[in-house]
């Protein structure tokens, strides 16, 4: 086998989403690819299996204690002695610091981190990241905002990192829908102003702030709607929040979504809240679908926005710099919002397609398997 993709789940968040992505693309060039997740899911299983992509599942829940899971790395490492990749690609915390450990033991012959955020959650993790680099061949981070941030704290070594930003087939957007069509997933009101959020609900996508733009904009502008596409454990809380800001009607929370193609094509904008990021794939989702975006400063977010051209870029945690980009968008002309959505379209594809992307990977993928020794 040439690659093996090595996660510790494949649910639909962003950097499943990449894996997958490139994974696929990665095999109708000819390349023998493999996945292997640490617990199972239902994701994408389907799109791999088709694709005639093999996936292993070596556990079928995340462990209940917090020992070591020695039976689920037996399977991982039984697995990769099977395959015998050339390159092992890690994504995901436990993912990563698993296969770096699993993949030298199995003596694969290269070992690739990847880095989707510029936050490290704790600084246990900072420290493990720190001392098991020398585990690893290269970090593939998606942004320069992230390796530039961990580099600085000397997290990462800068000889040993670059970046291969997210991936998107721009051509598969925006969905070949008309927009009045679209819009009947929503039930939105015919003269409403829609703008849709995509994100799990986490404490990085700061929804908290998004409700307190939200009123804002809500008090200004009556035909204002905001959709929020995604699940997680703040749901309830999340709704509660609000109807005590007095949003009923106003903000609806959708639950997950797989169809977010079709809720773009519905919207009039996409709004970002995150307090931290890698490269989001919901703004360059919506850029591809030809929407104009307004976003938080966090993480790779200033690599694909240009404030002015395609969308406006705002300090994080700051619901009113937020709300009054948002009614900024608003107010302009049809056209204008046409203009910017169609720069951001164009940025997408000069830049971001997946098969340019896809061809960074290939440059790095045959670098490190000519310069690794044999690990079989």
């Amino acid at each position: 086998m040439d690659i093996a993709f090595l996660t510790d789940h494949l649910a639909r968040g962003g950097a499943e989403t990449q894996l997958t992505r490139v994974a696929l693309a990665l095999k109708r060039r000819g390349w023998a690819v493999g996945v292997v997740t640490m617990f199972r899911s239902e994701d994408f299983q389907a799109e791999l299996e088709a694709a005639g992509i093999p996936l292993c599942q070596c556990c079928a829940a995340a462990p209940s204690t917090t020992r070591l899971p020695v039976g689920l790395a037996w399977r991982m490492f039984r697995q990769l002695r099977r395959w015998r990749p050339a390159v092992l690609v890690t994504f995901n915390y436990h993912g990563d610091i698993m296969g770096r450990v699993i993949g030298r033991l199995a003596r694969v012959r290269a070992v690739v981190a990847t880095l989707r955020t510029a936050k490290v959650k704790t600084p246990f993790r900072e420290r493990l990241y720190r001392r098991t680099e020398g585990l690893i061949d290269l970090t593939a981070s998606n942004s320069h905002a992230a390796v530039d941030l961990l580099v600085g704290r000397g997290t990462l070594s800068a000889a040993k990192t670059t970046v291969i930003p997210n991936a998107i087939d721009a051509g598969a957007w925006p969905l070949a829908v008309a927009p009045a069509v679209a819009r009947q997933a929503l039930d939105a009101p015919a003269d409403a102003f829609v703008w849709l959020a995509v994100g799990n609900l986490r404490p990085a996508k700061d929804y908290p702030t998004l409700l307190a733009a939200a009123r804002i904009c809500a008090d200004a502008v009556p035909a204002f709607r905001l959709y929020v596409a995604g699940g997680g454990d703040a749901l309830a809380a999340l709704r509660t929040e609000a109807e005590r800001l007095g949003l009923a009607g106003r903000v609806s929370f959708l639950g997950p979504r797989g169809d977010v193609p079709l809720l773009l094509r519905a919207s009039d904008a996409l709004v970002l809240s995150s307090a931290w990021e890698g490269m989001p794939n919901t703004v360059m989702e919506a850029m591809a679908s030809g929407l104009p975006v307004v976003c938080t400063d966090a993480g790779g977010v200033r690599e694909l926005v240009r404030s002015g051209e395609n969308g406006w870029i705002v300090p994080c945690r700051q619901p009113e710099a937020l709300a009054e980009r948002m009614l900024h968008l608003m107010s302009l002309d049809p056209a204008e919002r046409r203009a910017l959505g169609a720069a951001g379209r164009a940025r997408i594809v000069r830049e971001f397609d997946l098969e340019r992307v896809v061809d960074h990977w290939e440059d790095l993928l045959r670098t490190l398997a000519r310069q690794a020794p044999p690990g079989g």
